[in-house]
């Protein structure tokens, strides 16, 4: 078998025949010549028997690495003149117009970017990280299916950020298919309404439920007319129990600040001037005792189990339950009942101060 013809079926490089193979020091160069006799424009597909003349010089693309050489595919092109464009470099069917790597390069680049750093993509492929955003963009456009936006019902909406959380990207999500089918830089109302505007009065109006954190600019998109105002929104569950953990944490340091600031006055006056004697007003278990009356500290926590359940409610009727309705609506009433509970606990505790127990100086510690 003669080398051309081994590289022809080791490169598969469709519409070309291998003319001649190269190796160098640091690389293998193959040869090619187009099969097709016509003159393609690569701006829009007009095609041509006539040529405008031929380049000088031959292009240059790179292929996959051929082990531990550079592989390079080299093509004498020739110019047309496009009635729309102009004069033009005739297109190859292996690579994007514009760009000098060929399709299977690019390929593999846009898998890496998705799976490692850039520092490892750059090491690994031996391009600039500049290369790899273009090369990224380019993929996007040929392989992003057109197709994406139909059939949207479940969609989920969340951010990431990059550069220390000061630049932020929003992705709209397909929970049925498990894909990404939008994303575009910024976090705000705006932003989540040009997904909108993209999708369409029609198809927006199809979505049933939709997935997010408690973030008020996505919400308030998804609420404006056109969009999916009918839609159910769902508040994840580990933002939901992050806010209860929060508002929990505030009741505490509020309790904890009335108590330390309680024990604070009975023993200013102490004869011994030291931190444990205020540590043994604070742990002797006369200030921290709690009764299980519904006062504050015991409202807030037996919120706890509730967010617990509410997370399991969730997690079960995922599994086994099909109805969407019934799910969102039913988690729906439990969030609504959980908050309902925190509001009265926070209302109670606003007009009626929890009371101190008081101590003579008989009874001081030690």
């Amino acid at each position: 078998m003669r080398v051309t013809t081994a590289f022809s079926r080791l490169l598969r490089l469709p519409g070309v025949w291998v003319r001649h193979v190269a190796f160098e020091p640091d690389r293998v160069v193959v040869t090619v010549a187009l099969r097709r006799r016509r003159l393609v424009c690569p701006e829009c597909g007009f095609s041509t028997v006539g040529r405008y003349d031929r380049r000088p010089v031959p292009s240059v693309w790179r292929h996959l690495d051929l082990g531990a050489w550079r592989l390079e595919i080299r093509a004498e092109l020739r110019r047309l003149v496009c009635p729309t464009h102009g004069v033009r470099r005739e297109a190859v069917p292996f690579a994007q117009p514009g760009s000098y790597h060929t399709h299977d390069f690019e390929d593999l680049v846009g898998w890496l970017a998705t799976t490692m750093d850039k520092t490892a993509v750059c090491r690994l492929v031996r391009i600039d990280w500049d290369t790899v955003g273009r090369i990224i963009t380019r993929v996007m456009d040929d392989g992003l299916d057109p197709d994406r936006l139909e059939d949207l019902f479940d969609i989920g909406v969340d951010e990431v950020s990059w550069t220390k959380r000061h630049n932020y990207l929003t992705l709209v999500s397909d929970h049925r298919r498990a894909k990404i089918v939008w994303g575009h830089e910024g976090r705000d109302t705006a932003t989540l309404d040009g997904f909108f505007t993209e999708l369409g009065t029609k198809r927006a109006e199809r979505i049933e439920a939709v997935s997010m954190d408690m973030s008020a600019g996505y919400a308030k998109s998804v609420a404006k007319p056109g969009h999916a105002s009918n839609a159910v929104i769902c508040y994840d569950p580990f933002h939901v129990v992050a806010l209860g953990t929060k508002a929990l944490d505030v009741v505490r340091r509020e309790v904890w600040n009335d108590r330390l600031e309680h024990a604070g006055r009975l023993y200013c006056q102490s004869p011994v001037d030291s931190r444990q004697t205020l540590n043994q007003a604070l742990f002797d278990g006369h200030y921290l005792d709690v009764d299980a009356d519904g006062t504050t500290l015991v409202a807030t926590l037996s919120l706890k189990p509730e967010f617990e359940a509410l997370i399991g409610f969730t997690q079960e009727l995922r599994d086994r339950v099909e109805c969407h309705e019934q799910h969102t609506d039913q988690a729906r009433a439990l969030l609504a009942d959980v908050w309902s509970h925190h509001l009265a606990s926070t209302a109670q505790r606003q007009a009626t101060p929890p009371s101190r127990p008081t101590l003579s100086l008989a009874e001081r510690p030690g």
